[in-house]
Order: structure tokens, then C-alpha cells, then sequence
């Protein structure tokens, strides 16, 4: 038998959400909300760029590799300079090529946990040891913490800002103090959140040579089935990376959708809003219950329940997909559920609370409910 790699063997997979074909056949009975996606469609922009560019029948030619157009309307977003930022086929195969890049066999990485779980993937299949760095409490940013307990010998570190799946949101400030304090270290910040968080740090590329900004289409943009992500670091460490990127990889479609996407922030600005008053409104809902739940600066929110597990399957059979968080340290006894748009939270909301009561742990409480 022909083995895979040694740095393989041991590795756990990645848990993927629900992305079968099952759900594109249930179409509108299905309540998607277990992926951080948008729950809209995107920008009518976006849909008549992709009708206008398939009709110009170019699908034939091989993508622009360079994503010139797209680049330029980053610049403008971002207010960066070009060679500063580089597109992927979404921000898991930028994370994939930057491990590529810099991570040899024996090579220490540190994870800011719990966290994003591909990046874990992607570490240790190139040989990386990892160590996980755990806050005494899950749900706050410790800056000193982390200043005091990750290894200096860290090669990378990865922090998501804000993190999925806890919300923690660390300062410009205690990021700028992580880069002075490991500077022989490479960091990754993640800000697949950032549309929803209005948090960054995506400036500091031009100050420190040793950071690495990766976002994402998939989120706040909707167009996660396109795949588009971007990263932001300064040019020298763009030009070890640009090595090995791909440039076909990031497909002609996904370009043509991001750059409308671009052009039409308003639309976006609009979906965020809806999404802020519809997560009020749910945290109220089971607020009126007693249920325990923790708020984020993204489009999620965490519930802890009594049964995750059965809970997680009893809405399933009702086509509503959840996440459940259970296994993952610090957050036993959790769900995280996306925010969607008001329609949607209300459909979960009625088969959340008509749930058996063993499952949300508690009689009295849904008793009180309206």
C-alpha cells in the first residue's frame, strides 16, 4: 500500500458543516445556519456582472491571473498599495499556501484557542508541532496572557480577530504588542469577520514586515459557493508566497462576483444592519427564556443548552442545521448559530423553543415563554 506522507498519519480532518446537495434540493425549507455564511443572496450586481460575463462566452479562457481588476478595487477598500495584497480561491486557500510557504518540518505554530479549525489542518500537514493557547476564560481577550504564554520560539502564530467561535475581539493595540513582542514571528490575523466587527489591522502591514492580514468573500458578501479571499503583508513576504500561489486557481466567476461586490458596499452595509437588529432580537428571545447565550462582534452567537448534541439532531430532522460546539474546549454545553435575516431567526425560533425541554435543560424556563 502506498502511504500518504508521515506528517499525514496522525491528523484529525477538518469537520466540514452541512454542504451536501441535499440542501440545494430542500431549496427554501432548509434554514442554513450553521456556517457563518450570509443568508441572502448578494449584490444584484453581482448576479447581472456573472449573467453579462457568461454570455461574453470567455468561461473558455483561463481566469486573469493576476486579478487585476479585482486588485484595484481592493486598493481602494482596503487603501493599500497593490503589491500589498494578493486574491485566493477564498482565505482557506490562502491560509493553505502560506503554511506552504513558511512551515518546515519540526516548525512550532501556535494557535490562539479555540479556533478556526482548517488552519490546525493545514499546520500539521506540512509537519508543524502546535501548541494550542488557551485564555482562562474563552469568552475574553487577555492580552497579557498570551503575551506571557506563547512560546517565543513560535515560527507562526494564528490569531482569528474576531475569533470564531468565542467572539474575542483583541485591540489594534494588543495586536501591535504581539508584533513588537514576536518579531522573529510570523502572525496571521484572521478577519473573515472584519465587515461585521469594523475592526482592523489591516494598516499595520506597512508598519511591520512579520504580519499577515487574510479576509474573506464568503461572510458578510455572500458569495461563499464562489470562493474569494484576499491577504494583505508586506511585499517581501508576498514575493516568498506569490512562489507557489496558483493564479488560475482563483476563478474567473469569483473575480467578476467580488469586484461587483465592491462597487455596491451599500448593499452590504444594509445586509449588516439586518443582521445586527436580527441578532438583538433573537439574544431577547432567549433572554425571555433564561437561556445562557454569549453575544459576538460577528454574525453568530453562541447558546449554551443542556443537550447540544440532541438538540443539534432534533432540529436537523426539521431542516435547521446548527453548529454544535460541544467537543470543543471551553465551550462544552454550547451551539453557535449564524445570524440570519429576520425570517429565518423567527422559523429557528419557533422550532427552538417548541424543542422537548430535556434538551434545552430546563421546564420552568420555556414555561415563560410567549
Amino acid at each position: 500500500m502506498i502511504k500518504p506522507k508521515l506528517s499525514l498519519t496522525k491528523i484529525a480532518p477538518y469537520q466540514n458543516g452541512n454542504h451536501s446537495q441535499k440542501l440545494f434540493d430542500l431549496g427554501q425549507r432548509v434554514v442554513k445556519l450553521d456556517s457563518n455564511e450570509s443568508t441572502v443572496t448578494p449584490s444584484p450586481r453581482v448576479v447581472l456582472a456573472l449573467n453579462d460575463f457568461i454570455q461574453s462566452s470567455f468561461i473558455n479562457w483561463y481566469p486573469d491571473v493576476n486579478s487585476s481588476d479585482l486588485i484595484d478595487k481592493l486598493v481602494n477598500y482596503t487603501t493599500l498599495k497593490g503589491d500589498y495584497l494578493q486574491t485566493f480561491n477564498g482565505s482557506d486557500h490562502a491560509l493553505e499556501t502560506i503554511c506552504h510557504t513558511y512551515i518546515n518540518p519540526g516548525d512550532l505554530v501556535s494557535i490562539i484557542a479555540p479556533s478556526y479549525d482548517h488552519f490546525r489542518l493545514y499546520a500539521e500537514s506540512n509537519g508543524a508541532r502546535l501548541e494550542f493557547i488557551y485564555t482562562p476564560d474563552p469568552f475574553l481577550a487577555d492580552d497579557a496572557y498570551l503575551l506571557n504564554n506563547i512560546p517565543t520560539e513560535s515560527k507562526i502564530i494564528y490569531l482569528v480577530n474576531p475569533n470564531n467561535p468565542t467572539g474575542v475581539l483583541y485591540t489594534e493595540s494588543a495586536i501591535r504588542q504581539l508584533l513588537l513582542t514576536f518579531k522573529s514571528s510570523l502572525i496571521i490575523v484572521d478577519e473573515a469577520y472584519f465587515e461585521f466587527a469594523k475592526k482592523t489591522v489591516i494598516k499595520l502591514v506597512e508598519e511591520f514586515s512579520n504580519l499577515i492580514v487574510t479576509r474573506s468573500f464568503s461572510k458578510a458578501f455572500g458569495l461563499a459557493g464562489l470562493r474569494m479571499g484576499y491577504i494583505a503583508c508586506s511585499p517581501k513576504l508576498m514575493s516568498a508566497i506569490n512562489k507557489i500561489r496558483v493564479g488560475k486557481h482563483v476563478n474567473s466567476l469569483a473575480q467578476i462576483a467580488a469586484t461587483a461586490s465592491l462597487e455596491d458596499i451599500e448593499f452590504i452595509e444594509r445586509y449588516i444592519a439586518e443582521i445586527a437588529t436580527a441578532k438583538e432580537w433573537i439574544l431577547n428571545k432567549m433572554d425571555s427564556l433564561g437561556i445562557p447565550t454569549v453575544s459576538t462582534p460577528a454574525n453568530f452567537i453562541l447558546i449554551k443548552v443542556g443537550n447540544p448534541d440532541a438538540l443539534v439532531s432534533y432540529l436537523a430532522d426539521q431542516n435547521i442545521f446548527v453548529r454544535n460546539r460541544n467537543s470543543v474546549k471551553g465551550l462544552e454545553g454550547y451551539i453557535r448559530i449564524s445570524i440570519g435575516h429576520q425570517l429565518l431567526m423567527e422559523r429557528f425560533w419557533r422550532a427552538f423553543r417548541e424543542a422537548p425541554v430535556e434538551l434545552i435543560n430546563s421546564q420552568q424556563r420555556l414555561l415563560k415563554a410567549e
